[in-house]
């Protein structure tokens, strides 16, 4: 079996890549595993102790079959360092799996990883596979299926569509949205649950520096999906206010999949399914983290 390399982004937090790289560790396909792990440079020497920390982490002995440290001198911030990283990656291999230091996965990550990024390399259709799914009611452990969402929480691609997404700057500088018609606004905005467009506005104003969003948008653009578990193969601790744009919320916590087989759930409308598991995870959430990501979002970005 060919087994994809694990890229990791990390900063600043040794306790957050401590726990994600323990996490990786109880995945047998590690030993079969090439990593690199990308280390920003410090802002200011007030970050400098903890960021020195981080790299120590990194250095201790783990079980992947190589490793390959790459510290900045400088810092890059996390677009730039995602951006460039992976850059730098898909000039060797075929394709990849993507970390960042606020995830721990299950003992199944790499195993579904490896499978969707070997059993789906020739369909075009998908262009992301996601790790990350809503904690659902609806769909089983063993489930994957064809999303229009991606989540960049854990999650890998094929190097031909990385590079195609880096081979023009403007793809991951310019809004390309603001100027399509008001449908395919609302489907790549997701019926307007979600804030895509929101982001690509503030980047564009400098408010924020963001990767995600635009690799979003070009695979929307490209007529891509993704392929995504009926249960999650990772979880986010970003949101205990310690990562770059991440807040402090509760509403993204998910259950693990405990499952190594899998079964691609075809549908008519790839649409239809993700308004479903949507709809069942927004109002499974307390009233109060709902009211933080709904009302009190669109508030502050008046």
């Amino acid at each position: 079996m060919k087994y994809s390399p694990v890229v990791i982004f990390a900063y600043n937090r040794p306790i957050h890549l401590l726990n994600l790289l323990n996490s990786l560790s109880t995945n047998p396909e590690i030993k079969h595993t090439d990593s690199y792990i990308f280390i920003d440079g410090n802002k200011d020497k007030v970050e400098l102790e903890n960021n020195l920390k981080t790299v120590k982490v990194a250095e201790q002995e783990w079980k992947f079959k190589s490793k390959t440290i790459i510290h900045r001198e400088a810092n890059y911030g996390l677009k730039k360092n995602i951006i460039n990283g992976l850059s730098q990656i898909s000039k060797k291999y075929d394709n990849f799996i993507v970390l960042e230091d606020d995830l721990i996965v299950s003992s199944y990550f790499l195993h579904y990883m490896n499978y969707c990024l070997i059993e789906y390399e020739n369909h075009h259709t998908f262009q992301h596979v996601n790790g990350y799914n809503y904690k659902n009611y609806l769909l089983k452990s063993n489930n994957i299926y064809q999303s229009s969402i991606l989540f960049p929480w854990g999650w890998g691609t094929w190097s031909k569509y990385w590079n195609s997404f880096t081979s023009n700057p403007n793809n991951f500088l310019i809004n390309k949205m603001k100027n399509l018609d008001s449908k395919s606004i609302k489907d790549f905005n997701f019926y307007n649950l979600s804030s895509l467009i929101n982001q690509l506005e503030k980047n564009e104003r400098k408010e924020i520096e963001t990767w995600a969003v635009y690799w979003y948008q070009f695979v929307y653009l490209n007529r891509g999906s993704a392929l995504t578990p009926g249960k999650s193969f990772t979880k986010n601790f970003g949101f205990d206010g310690s990562g770059q744009h991440s807040g402090n919320n509760q509403m993204f916590n998910t259950n693990f999949s405990s499952n190594n087989k899998y079964n691609f759930k075809k549908i008519e409308n790839k649409y239809n399914l993700n308004l479903a598991v949507s709809i069942n995870w927004h109002f499974k959430q307390k009233l109060s983290e709902r009211w933080k990501y709904h009302i009190l979002k669109r508030i502050n970005k008046k």
